[in-house]
């Protein structure tokens, strides 16, 4: 199951597999950036910052 949720509630983070953020890229009006950051290694082992990966994209909005 895939769901999108924008909130600051932290109930919704304990449950999440992943962290989705998009942001206006500067040069271009229509332009998103987007991150995500995986967060199942910090389920399996706890917080190891060794196994932290944040990917970046970008998006053209229509």
């Amino acid at each position: 199951m895939q769901i999108i949720i924008i909130s600051l509630k932290e109930e919704f983070y304990n449950k999440a597999d992943a962290l989705i953020g998009i942001y206006p890229e500067p040069a271009a009006c229509s332009t998103s950036g987007v991150l995500a950051f995986d967060l199942t290694p910090y389920k399996q082992t706890g917080l190891n910052e060794s196994s932290t990966s944040i990917m970046e994209s970008t998006v053209v909005n229509p």
